[in-house]
């Protein structure tokens, strides 16, 4: 395919399909996991259904972005949900200041349940752990 100086179509598409698709199975699975015991969609942002949306518009970008930089599928599966998780919390609560009073409600239930702390600290401890020991990454051989 169209190949410019390094940049190859045909790795980004795949590098992109692949950390989409492994970050949709790690959303998947931690909705899943915390369902009945996160109270994902207070402040009204159930009703709009605008969560999922944003979710999903942030691990394209990060699968798009990471996928092809980092040259490693999982570390662009990870960064594309904790992307499109920190873009559902940050528009929960902007949708909270506007649509409902329930700002401190919102960020205490998300962030006080201790499933979501471990699943957050086990993220980023993958992120952390691909960064240093992945040989495929550039910013590690870098450094």
């Amino acid at each position: 395919m169209i190949n410019f100086d390094g940049f190859d179509l045909k790795r980004l598409i795949i590098d992109s399909l692949a950390g989409l698709a492994v970050s949709l199975v790690i959303g998947i699975v931690l909705f899943w996991l915390t369902l009945g015991t996160v109270q994902f969609y207070d402040a009204g942002v159930y009703s709009t259904g605008l969560t999922e949306i944003s979710f999903v518009v942030g691990v394209l970008v990060a699968s798009a972005l990471f996928g092809s930089m980092k040259k490693d599928i999982i570390s662009a599966g990870i960064l594309g949900l904790i992307i499109g998780l920190l873009t559902s919390l940050f528009e929960g609560l902007v949708l909270s200041f506007f649509f409902s009073p329930m700002a401190v409600q919102f960020v205490m239930d998300w962030w006080g349940n201790p499933t979501v702390i471990l699943i957050f600290v086990g993220v980023l401890a993958g992120i952390g752990s691909n960064i240093i020991f992945s040989r495929k990454n550039q910013i590690a051989q870098a450094i």
